[in-house]
């Protein structure tokens, strides 16, 4: 054999083992590996508004940060990071902690507190930071070299948080006090959207006012309605959910449901107890209107059925706002005020409801909520 053969043999097999130690990079400068999220398959699918839902931990966020830098440092194009709420952004200031380290030629900083403030690398602005619940304040702010967003944790957990009021108009004047009119074909001049969330819950004000309809089982769901420009990505890490798994912590939390969700990425808020369609032969009896949705209740038999299907001459209209009261409603504000409604809740309290689907079922808790019906 030789010396030139063994000599190249050698090399080959150095080359092979540094590809397999070094990390993925997407262009010249991001970060990826086998085992968490990687952003660059969506990335190629050229939408402009994408959701991306899996279990905890895979790196969603991260990778929107590597994505982010490594586009600045190419091209001085800037971001936005929003979160819903300024108790939301208190430690803002770690931003960088988890990912400077994979830029040490560089510098990173933090500049404001929770109402908003400015991202430097190398102490020039590379993005901006802002909570949604105040983003009227920015309007008159131009954005000019801001292409992408962040919306990060979109779906929240219960807990003392709730959504905003009409918030996805609130998302949409932030997406146009960015985007202002830009007239161009060309995708990286553009806004690009990304929201990233847990899988908690199919049922959200987004998902809601698209009316997408999310197979959990399909990693892209594309939306031709919306010229495929709307993309909910289903991602789940096999690698990731296995090391997870494999852990010492990971191996309790597996035997437990919150291992379902926190590992293997199931939604845990929804369950399909009393999902059920309603009869067609049921008769409407009841329409709730609240936070600007109308619920129909429609009744056959000794069980009630809860539906969006709407029937314009149902005999009683109630609203439980003055935003939502509209003419040939009644307004109303406890169970107790309306002997229609109460019959309702008692129908519920019997297990005698169903609802058409999760978002009709998570409607009617925020209904009885309004009305006075504690939800644990």
């Amino acid at each position: 054999m030789s010396d030139f053969y063994i000599l190249f043999s050698a090399l080959c097999r150095a080359l092979k083992m540094s590809w397999q130690r070094a990390p993925n990079f997407i262009g010249d400068i991001m970060h990826t590996d086998n085992l968490h999220y990687n952003i660059e398959p969506l990335l190629t699918r050229n939408a402009l508004i994408n959701f991306v839902l899996s279990n905890r931990g895979p790196g969603k966020t991260f990778a929107f940060k590597d994505y982010a830098i490594s586009d600045f440092l190419k091209t001085g194009k800037q971001f936005m990071y929003v979160r819903r709420y300024q108790t939301e952004l208190m430690n803002i200031s770690t931003f960088f902690n988890d990912i400077a380290s994979f830029y040490p030629e560089h510098s990173f900083l933090v500049s404001g507190g929770k109402k908003g403030g400015k991202f430097l690398i190398d102490k020039e602005v590379a993005g901006y930071y802002a909570p949604l619940a105040s983003q009227v304040a920015l309007k008159s702010v131009p954005f000019p070299e801001v292409n992408k967003m962040c919306v990060d944790e979109f779906i929240i957990d219960k807990s003392n948080y709730h959504y905003l009021p009409n918030e996805v108009h609130s998302f949409f004047d932030l997406v146009e006090t960015i985007n202002r009119f830009r007239d161009t074909e060309k995708l990286h001049d553009l806004l690009r959207v990304f929201l990233f969330a847990n899988t908690i819950s199919m049922v959200n004000p987004y998902f809601d006012y698209f009316k997408l309809a999310v197979n959990p089982d399909k990693r892209f769901n594309v939306y031709k309605e919306y010229n495929n420009d709307i993309i909910v990505e289903m991602y789940k890490g096999d690698s990731f959910t296995e090391a997870k798994s494999l852990s010492r912590m990971g191996s309790i939390m597996n035997k437990t449901p919150y291992g379902q969700y926190a590992i293997m990425g199931q939604f845990y808020q929804d369950n399909d107890e009393f999902i059920q369609k309603r009869p067609s032969d049921s008769k409407c009896i009841i329409a709730i209107k609240y936070m600007d949705t109308t619920v129909y209740f429609y009744m056959k038999g000794m069980y009630i059925y809860a539906s969006y299907v709407p029937y314009k001459n149902a005999p009683w209209k109630f609203s439980l706002t003055a935003e939502d009261h509209e003419p040939k409603y009644y307004l109303i504000k406890s169970a107790n005020a309306c002997g229609q409604t109460n019959v309702i809740i008692e129908f519920f309290k019997m297990g005698r409801m169903y609802f058409d689907n999760q978002s009709v079922k998570q409607q009617v808790f925020k209904i009885f909520q309004c009305l006075g019906l504690r939800r644990n």
